[in-house]
């Protein structure tokens, strides 16, 4: 099951429509300057929560039940719900906004008390900008040049896992999993 929100929308007051001068033809007057730009919300948000989610390898062979301990590839199974979000706005030459995603935890079932593994949730915070440098810089190389900056994993959140005595094994280590954990990017972009 899956629901998405959405909005886009300018802030603000719209531009008032100009109305030339009194006692003076419309086809005299020069053309109004361009209004001034109003910022931009931006805003998504989807939720997915899986009811089931069984995979049969084989007709009439056992069906893999992804949400209550199988798996397929050994680092945990499905999550039950997760959520993105994106939400972002502009103003002029510049815009802001984060991306966010959330999961449920997982586990993989075992006999085994070190292989029956339980995986934490995790909550991953991208803030991101850029920057359009020839709406602030009037200079012939600043032409189609735009500075980003993005911070991914903001929280440095990494999925932690146990087993069932409460030790981590070792593949399992967070370094493994996530080796890059926070990380800051600086770009600039330039089109010629």
């Amino acid at each position: 099951m899956q629901a998405t929100i959405s909005l886009s929308t300018p802030i603000g007051r719209a531009p008032a429509p100009l109305t030339p001068p009194v006692g003076i033809a419309a086809k005299d007057v020069p053309p109004p300057a361009p209004p001034r730009p109003r910022p931009h919300l931006n805003m998504s948000m989807t939720t997915t929560w899986r009811l089931d989610d069984r995979l049969s390898l084989r007709s009439g062979g056992p069906a893999l039940d992804l949400l209550d301990g199988d798996t397929l590839t050994g680092t945990g199974g499905r999550p039950r719900w997760e959520t993105e979000l994106n939400l972002s706005g502009s103003l002029g030459a510049a815009s802001i906004g984060v991306y966010g995603r959330l999961q449920g935890p997982t586990r993989i079932r075992s006999d085994l008390a070190a292989s029956d593994l339980r995986f934490s949730g995790r909550t991953w915070l991208v803030p991101y900008s850029s920057l359009k440098v020839d709406q602030i810089v009037k200079r012939p190389w600043a032409s189609n040049m735009t500075l980003q900056l993005t911070v991914e994993n903001l929280l440095n959140d990494r999925i932690a896992v146990r087993d069932r005595l409460g030790r981590t094994p070792n593949r399992f280590q967070a370094a493994y999993i996530d080796p890059v954990g926070r990380s800051v990017r600086v770009g600039l972009r330039k089109l010629f």
